[in-house]
């Protein structure tokens, strides 16, 4: 895979907003490039599942909102084929996969997309296999530069990563995909992989003009 950018943030922070602004100028500078998410897949299946247009389920309003959810034998098909087929799960971890499935969905009533990404892509698949949507996004990625616009663990981190700041003083998320943004942002969490800070309390054009000190960096390391 070529170079790889990441992009961090709390809910809240304009982390998606400032991703189109970089990409814009990304694929200026070099049209290979693209953006994906690790969760892509994963908004694709929810669309599915919870009979949703995909073209809607990334609307603020659309993500939070719960939905009437019933755990059908066809859910749990589609659920389980897309481990198989997609993942590339088998033997102990498709069995694996299945059981968490089960353990998470099938009492519930309604379900968000946001809600659905949580317990399905976080705590069944990621809890199976850690490495299960990172090898996903390489195997589609494996001669191109690529934005990567949902970094939220520390094995998903890129050869740069971009943090966009804006909160102050609020409380650790309750959901772990939640923690790192969060870490790194309040509690001066240190990894090995290079994190640029970018604070977002301005205006759009303030933003814009943080796109451009970020392609400098880009730059000046050598990732451009």
């Amino acid at each position: 895979m070529g170079v790889s950018v990441g992009l961090l943030g709390l809910i809240g922070s304009g982390k998606d907003t400032f991703g189109e602004m970089l990409l814009a100028r990304l694929s200026q500078i070099d049209s290979r490039f693209q953006a994906d998410s690790y969760g892509r897949p994963l908004k694709q299946l929810g669309s599915k599942v919870l009979g949703i247009d995909f073209s809607t389920i990334d609307d603020r309003d659309i993500k939070e909102r719960s939905f009437n959810f019933k755990y059908t034998e066809q859910v749990e098909d589609l659920l389980y084929n897309f481990m198989g087929e997609e993942l590339g799960f088998l033997g102990i971890e498709l069995s694996e996969g299945l059981r968490k499935t089960r353990k998470n969905l099938k009492n519930l009533k309604s379900l968000s997309p946001r809600e659905f990404y949580q317990k399905f892509g976080t705590e069944v698949v990621r809890c199976t296999s850690s490495e299960a949507w990172i090898k996903k996004l390489h195997s589609a990625h494996k001669y191109h530069p690529v934005l990567v616009r949902d970094v939220r663990f520390t094995n998903e981190l890129c050869d740069i990563n971009i943090l966009v700041c804006r909160h102050e003083g609020i409380d650790r998320p309750e959901h772990e995909s939640e923690h790192l943004a969060w870490d790194l942002e309040f509690a001066d969490l240190e990894v090995d992989s290079d994190i640029l800070r970018i604070e977002n309390k301005g205006s759009l054009g303030d933003l814009e003009d943080k796109v451009d000190e970020v392609l400098v960096y880009l730059k000046s390391g050598g990732y451009l």
